[in-house]
């Protein structure tokens, strides 16, 4: 039969293979590593009342502590955007529907109106936004 500690080391191991096969935030790392501490305090011969404190302390403390490494590194600063900042920016018409048009603006798709017909292909200039839809005008050919 398998004494606690050999067992307590395998489990601590699974859970280092199992992070490194799983994809998780950190979540089996801090288990192996409570594992791993309730081995070492099973083979010196602690108290079990003392074994669950100490361990559960060191699973908290490295789960917190994973997590504020991996948040460090994952940081991503939001920028802040608004459909106005759209206002006075060029565009491209990429379809007709109807009597709107989907404008490519800044990396994205909008729908417009013109008080000017348009055609696939053409060159906005972004006058106002009314609602969620674009109120453009067609710039003129500078080749003409």
């Amino acid at each position: 039969m398998l004494d606690p500690v050999t067992i307590l080391l395998a489990i601590g191991i699974l859970f280092f293979i199992v992070e490194l096969f799983i994809p998780t935030i950190f979540v089996f790392v801090p288990l192996g590593i409570g594992c791993l501490v309730a081995a070492l305090l099973t083979w010196l011969k602690v108290p079990w009342g003392i074994q669950i404190i100490v361990c559960g302390s060191i699973t908290f403390i490295s789960a917190w502590l994973a997590k504020r490494w991996f948040a460090k590194r994952t940081k991503h600063e939001e920028k802040e955007f608004s459909p106005k900042q759209l206002i006075g920016k060029t565009g491209v018409v990429k379809k007709i529907i109807d009597d709107k048009a989907i404008v490519y603006v800044e990396g994205e798709e909008w729908s417009a109106q013109s008080d000017m017909p348009l055609k696939e292909g053409d060159k906005v200039w972004i006058e106002t936004l009314e609602g969620v839809h674009l109120k453009v005008v067609r710039l003129e050919d500078e080749s003409s």
